[in-house]
């Protein structure tokens, strides 16, 4: 990055603490402009995008971020899952972005957890069960997983 592009990712950052959201949506949209090969940039801005209920325009910044390689790409293809399962009730697609995080980490928690409440809110106990089986292999005292799992 130039020095007016740390400059720029610093305005956004500061921006998106201080809970300026759309003022730090609209600084990482121009500093993206210029410099559109920042993944982390792109992650940040799907993040705002999709607090702000800006649910399309979110999915398109994690796409971005997931084409420029971002370091936690599971960690994007469960946002996007969450986004498609949680707010446009679009469970296929939920589901192949669930399990593409799980591809890439196996051992993701938080996509074991969304995978497994996907299952059951889909009616499918049978699987949900043995996705928090896992899940409780990896993290014996998750409350979420001894909570839905019990019941």
């Amino acid at each position: 990055m130039t020095a007016s592009s740390q400059e720029m990712l610093a305005v956004a950052a500061a921006l998106d603490r201080e809970g300026r959201i759309p003022e730090a949506i609209a600084a990482y949209e121009r500093l993206l402009e210029f410099w559109p090969g920042q993944p982390d940039c792109w992650y940040n801005l799907g993040r705002l995008q999709r607090q702000t209920g800006q649910f399309s325009q979110a999915l398109a910044s994690y796409q971005e971020a997931l084409e420029r390689h971002v370091a936690r790409p599971e960690e994007v293809h469960l946002n996007r899952g969450v986004i498609f399962s949680d707010c446009l009730n679009q469970y296929d697609a939920a589901e192949r972005e669930l399990k593409k995080a799980l591809e890439i980490n196996p051992v993701y928690v938080p996509a074991l957890i969304n995978y497994a409440n996907l299952h059951e809110d889909l009616g499918r106990r049978e699987l949900a069960a043995s996705m928090y089986e896992r899940l409780l292999a990896l993290e014996p005292d998750s409350p979420s997983a001894l909570a839905r799992y019990s019941s």
